[in-house]
């Protein structure tokens, strides 16, 4: 009777050092063997482009936007706490937010604005297609490669554009030489999305098709 309730006692032993083993695997599964999801790097507001820079202690962490140094702290709950994991983030403390992380720590989701983690692989899209100026003339993109791109206009004007990506802040910067009859002008954009070019004239192109 003894040996069995001891072999019963083992038996409860193993199963429970068996549990613990697995929650801590979970925990560090997302934050390279620590039990915090690492928040540690750059995140992009998809609606405006906006860069936030995080840096992490354990599990609280602070946000800076660049260009505004507008400020955002919060703390990653362990996911082996919950089924999905959760931070809670306060924007320029007063604006509290529950956000959900995605399972690959790469998406972070809120009440009104997705951020996704900038990834310094990541390609930037190339010109395709035709943009529209503000006066509503086209351009057609007659050749693309990952740094240059050739545009004509439907008068016939051409133009040759090259175009480079910042990885600490998502942004592209384009060089546009624009060839007019009267000579040749260089104008510059800085975007977040390759599919709207705010040029430095005031002119902007937008991608129709």
């Amino acid at each position: 009777m003894v040996k069995g309730l001891l072999l019963t006692l083992l038996a409860v032993l193993v199963v429970i050092v068996a549990v613990v083993h697995a929650q801590q695997s979970t925990c560090g599964s997302l934050s390279n063997n620590s039990r915090y999801i690492n928040l540690v790097g750059s995140w992009r507001e998809t609606s405006s482009g906006k860069i936030w820079t995080s840096v992490q202690q354990g599990n609280h962490f602070t946000w800076t936007q660049q260009g505004t140094n507008r400020k955002a702290t919060g703390f990653v709950v362990a996911p082996c706490q919950i089924s999905t994991a959760v931070a809670y983030i306060t924007f320029d403390g007063s604006t509290h937010w529950k956000v959900s992380i995605s399972s690959d720590g790469e998406i972070i989701r809120g009440p009104s604005e997705t951020f996704t983690r900038v990834n310094a692989t990541q390609p930037v899209a190339q010109p395709r297609g035709q943009y529209k100026e503000k006066s509503g003339k086209i351009w057609t993109v007659t050749g693309s490669t990952c740094h240059a791109f050739t545009l004509r206009n439907q008068d016939g004007r051409t133009a040759e554009g090259f175009y480079s990506n910042d990885e600490s802040t998502g942004l592209t910067t384009i060089y546009i030489t624009f060839h007019d009859p009267t000579g040749d002008t260089i104008l510059r954009s800085t975007t977040p999305n390759m599919d709207i070019w705010q040029l430095s004239n005031g002119d902007v192109f937008r991608r129709v098709v």
